[in-house]
């Protein structure tokens, strides 16, 4: 990849650059005002919060993000010796996925797979296998679109939720047989309608007999609030809007809660319940049910 300095990245009208400068971060007197974002043990891996006008995001390891919400441009100061690599990957799996919640679309912690009947997302915590399911999907005709973060278009102007794929990459583990699955950069940029969400579990079940429930609507809605990517609630017409977008969300598009066995031995058979319940005998998507999605001003006009 090329020097820091020379990154920059446009998506849905989000410019990203990396500062030569550095950032003067302002942090807020009251620690009350700063999110701390934890990894699944516990361990704080971000911290966020919001000063004159601009987002900050800070991932140790990583560096520090400001994102002007007017401009809606991310400006990075990476930390001494984080590479072009990790910058633009933290940028991509964390800070963009807020910056967007912020200008009005809703972002799962979810992969996602494009099929004949839309756009199926997985949500999970880290190391469930959300990637992994999606990768081995592919592998059975069916073509990634989203890792990490799913993005949501609740646009007045159509009645259907449209999901959009932006700039991605399969996260799986080094000696995993999926890792040539191809990471779906042809989804990159286009929209689909969403088909149906899946919030993925670990249990304690026999590899071979995963199970797939159809959650009711009030369920649903619980399930999914814990993969939202918010920069902060403290809004209460922001709360509402978002609530109240889920509630139409679990009333329009199916939520199953798909259980299985830490045990990947019997990933096949995962597929296989997965496609009966969702894409019974479908295994490729339309080219109508692929459109290339506007830019941010364009969906404002």
């Amino acid at each position: 990849m090329s020097r820091l300095e020379d990154q920059h990245i446009s998506v849905l009208g989000i410019e990203f650059e990396v500062s030569p400068f550095g950032l003067q971060p302002d942090p807020p007197e009251d620690d009350a005002a700063v999110e701390l974002w934890r990894d699944t043990e516990g361990t704080v891996c971000a911290r966020s919060y919001l000063c004159d006008g601009c987002a900050w995001i800070d991932v140790p390891g990583s560096g520090l993000f400001r994102f002007d919400l007017a401009s809606r441009k991310v400006t990075a100061s990476p930390d001494a010796g984080a590479s072009a690599d990790l910058v633009s990957d933290t940028y991509l799996r964390v800070v963009l996925p807020i910056g967007l919640s912020c200008c009005g679309y809703e972002v799962l912690h979810a992969s996602a797979v494009l099929t004949g009947s839309g756009v199926v997302g997985f949500c999970a915590i880290s190391g469930t296998g959300k990637s992994t399911l999606a990768a081995a999907l592919c592998r059975n005709g069916h073509h990634a679109f989203a890792d990490d973060a799913l993005v949501l278009d609740f646009d007045a102007r159509r009645p259907e939720i449209t999901a959009l794929s932006v700039p991605f990459s399969l996260r799986l583990k080094e000696d995993s047989y999926l890792r040539s699955t191809k990471a779906g950069a042809q989804c990159v940029g286009t929209s689909s309608p969403l088909a149906a969400l899946c919030v993925l579990e670990r249990g304690p079940l026999p590899p071979s007999t995963p199970q797939m429930i159809r959650l009711a609507p009030t369920a649903a809605f619980s399930a999914l609030l814990p993969h939202t990517y918010h920069l902060s609630l403290g809004d209460p017409a922001q709360k509402r809007l978002i609530l109240s977008r889920y509630l139409d969300l679990v009333a329009q598009v199916p939520v199953y809660r798909l259980t299985f066995a830490a045990d990947f031995s019997w990933l096949h058979r995962l597929v296989e319940v997965v496609e009966e319940s969702i894409a019974p005998g479908d295994r490729s998507a339309t080219p109508a049910a692929v459109t290339r999605f506007p830019s941010l001003a364009d969906r404002h006009r």
